[in-house]
């Protein structure tokens, strides 16, 4: 269950860690599942977004369902951070398996990891079932919020 905080708070994220991709493209990503750079064609809610009209589940964080409170502050955070039309890159997480419905993973827009930032600004809250599994445990963001 989300617990939405009494306060919300802006968050500046000004680093991302760059690697070389197998297409050859220069993306800032982790491990070596799939990772692209495409477009955000829909916002669903605050932790789940179309890229490429491809349905993207953030992984490690949970945000508040349709109905709770927090659900339209989140949404439009992440509507916000990854406007419809604007460029995002996916990087699917390594630990978690590709479903046929979803991916799972980091979303980079505008050079902000999207995970990332709604856990820092209150806006969701750090998914612990999948610490031990996800390639982004290990990362800073999601260390300082429970992993």
């Amino acid at each position: 269950t989300f617990t939405p905080p009494t306060a919300y708070k802006t968050v500046i994220i000004t680093s991302v860690k760059t690697t070389t991709v197998s297409y050859g493209e220069n993306l800032p990503c982790l491990g070596s599942t799939l990772c692209f750079k495409g477009i955000v064609t829909k916002v669903v809610d605050g932790d789940t977004l179309d890229v490429n009209k491809v349905r993207v589940r953030l992984a490690l964080v949970n945000t508040p369902e349709k109905g709770e409170p927090g659900y339209n502050e989140a949404s439009e955070f992440t509507s916000k951070i990854c406007q419809v039309g604007s460029e995002a890159i996916v990087d699917v997480d390594d630990g978690q398996p590709i479903a046929t419905d979803r991916l799972i993973a980091r979303v980079i827009c505008g050079g902000v990891v999207l995970n990332e930032a709604l856990l820092e600004s209150g806006h969701a809250v750090i998914d612990t079932r999948f610490c031990d599994v996800s390639e982004f445990a290990s990362e800073a963001w999601a260390k300082e919020h429970g992993c």
